[in-house]
């Protein structure tokens, strides 16, 4: 629904919508940089809110962590997310460290890639929690013995184990989310055709770098839906009139499977043929051309790239994790390090930050050999 149709609503409708129907983090975003004192009223005397960050972009995340402290006593529903953007938990947490003044919290969701927040800190944000679930994270039995300690109007616990999470996809046939091939053949698509629905398939991974073009363009045609691609820069570039009928559905592009250049002349062809990229993740020497990304993919939410020994940088695990930030600089600069991977939540303080010119490259005897984005004419 528009602003304009929003705003148009009886009060007595858009209280009934804003707790029950709607995510505040949008309504905050859409109304943030105007005054509106009918908004403001209703806000004020909701009685229920929901927020979920679940993989919003850095700068909706600040406006309301902004915003947070005048609505924290009405929300219900709460969940964030390391899903895509990393620090985000950490970030929040450094807010508020404790959820006292959460006091109609009654679902907590906490999201993680991997384990990066300890557990005793998990453990201490639950007190007013009723319903809570965990994903990403190995619990023992201590750890969910403190958990009910801690929580005593605990009703639901929902703990997936990471290992659990990521085995859900092989017990499953006709509903299949993530395909992984290597070899393209006959075989493989009649397979498909008859057991497999296709239409489902939301993550495609190829991992052979050769592949003819009416293997791959078959392949296409059968996974239509399809919004996650990892795919070779090389195979990509030979075969790109194959991949381009999917563009617009693709919100998450891998090509990390072997080192490339990224320049502006790559960054524009990213551009140009995956215009709605939300999530990139490379394999590059060329870091320092980074900021470019932000004068053309204009919905990167999140970077990941390989942090190779040839790189003069003053990142690691441990500093990394004992890295502070001053309180209005919580959220500039956020980041997961997973070695060998880093991720970056991006906005345009992390494209602004001289990080990213630290990646100089050490003298070497012996130059790599990069797969060009050039061989792709515009």
């Amino acid at each position: 629904m528009s602003r304009s149709k929003l705003e148009s609503l009886p009060n007595e409708i858009l209280y009934d919508i804003i707790e029950k129907y709607i995510n505040e983090v949008d309504l905050l975003r859409a109304f943030s940089y105007q005054l509106n004192q009918r908004f403001d009223a209703i806000f004020s005397r909701s009685q229920r809110l929901c927020f979920n960050f679940i993989q919003r972009r850095k700068d909706d995340f600040r406006i309301c962590m902004g915003l947070l402290l005048a609505y924290m006593d009405k929300i219900e529903p709460l969940a964030i997310s390391e899903r895509d953007t990393p620090g985000q938990v950490e970030a929040f947490l450094s807010f508020f460290p404790s959820f006292d003044l959460f006091r109609q919290l009654r679902t907590l969701y906490f999201d993680f890639d991997c384990g990066t927040v300890a557990r005793n800190n998990l453990a201490r944000h639950q007190s007013n929690v009723e319903y809570l679930t965990v994903s990403g994270m190995n619990f023992t039995l201590d750890d969910l013995g403190n958990i009910f300690k801690l929580a005593r109007r605990l009703k639901y616990l929902h703990v997936e184990n990471f290992d659990q999470g990521c085995s859900r996809y092989g017990n499953t046939k006709r509903d299949l989310k993530r395909l992984a091939v290597d070899n393209i053949d006959k075989s493989l698509l009649q397979w498909l055709t008859k057991y497999v629905n296709c239409g489902g398939i939301k993550e495609l991974i190829i991992t052979s770098s050769k592949e003819a073009t009416d293997a791959l363009n078959a392949l296409r045609t059968c996974v239509t839906n399809m919004d996650f691609l990892c795919v070779s820069v090389s195979l990509l570039v030979t075969n790109i009139n194959v991949f381009v009928a999917s563009n617009n559905r693709i919100r998450h592009l891998d090509i990390s499977h072997c080192e490339h250049t990224f320049n502006e002349q790559g960054i524009i062809l990213i551009c140009k043929y995956f215009p709605y990229i939300e999530h990139l993740n490379i394999n590059s020497k060329g870091l320092y051309n980074v900021p470019l990304i932000k004068k053309y993919l204009k919905y990167l939410r999140s970077l990941t790239f390989e942090m190779k020994d040839y790189y003069n940088n003053g990142f690691d695990e441990d500093s990394a994790s004992r890295r502070l930030y001053y309180p209005l600089q919580r959220t500039e600069f956020r980041f997961l390090i997973n070695n060998p991977k880093m991720t970056v939540w991006m906005d345009q303080a992390a494209f602004d930050d001289s990080y990213w010119q630290n990646f100089a490259l050490k003298p070497s005897a012996t130059e790599r050999t990069n797969i060009p984005f050039s061989r792709l004419i515009l």
